[in-house]
């Protein structure tokens, strides 16, 4: 959440609103190794997996949450022994690979690096960082754009549902 303050009030808006935030998700602002990262394949390495469920609610709507949802995939029979330990202090939606796979791609394959990166970092360090932000990575400013982060996940399902 990206969190705004007034002298009388203060505004929680989406981090998807913010234009860095934006930058990285699209890939353009990543560390450099992780373009060339040794965890993101097919083969899972290591006995646990964390990260981001990326559009749970594509999978299983009523388990989404805008603090959003941990994903951990358990990749090893110790790492079954040792999630089992914890896993009953927590609210468990059982999931599949290819489910967790369907949106994100980092589980299988390293984030493409897109020529800008370069770019951005090396004007980034010649210009004060708000300019820079306005100027190399202006956000989206369409209505449907701000609409699609602004409005709950649970509404829009509503709407497509009735537009059936």
């Amino acid at each position: 959440m990206l969190k705004a303050k007034t002298e009388t009030k203060t505004k929680f808006l989406p981090a998807n609103l913010d234009s860095y935030y934006n930058a990285f998700l699209d890939g353009k602002t990543y560390r450099e190794c992780c373009y060339q990262c040794k965890y993101a394949s097919p083969n899972l390495k290591g006995d646990i997996t964390i990260g981001d469920y990326l559009k749970i609610e594509k999978i299983n709507p009523k388990f989404y949450s805008l603090e959003g949802v941990l994903l951990v995939l358990v990749n090893s029979d110790l790492g079954k022994n040792e999630f089992d330990k914890i896993c009953n202090q927590y609210e468990v939606l059982e999931t599949t690979l290819t489910e967790a796979k369907m949106n994100n791609r980092n589980l299988y394959s390293s984030v493409v690096s897109l020529e800008i990166r370069s770019y951005i970092y090396k004007v980034l360090t010649t210009e004060i960082f708000e300019t820079y932000i306005d100027k190399y990575l202006p956000m989206q400013s369409s209505l449907k754009s701000k609409l699609k982060f602004i409005i709950p996940y649970r509404i829009k399902a509503y709407i497509k549902k009735v537009k059936q």
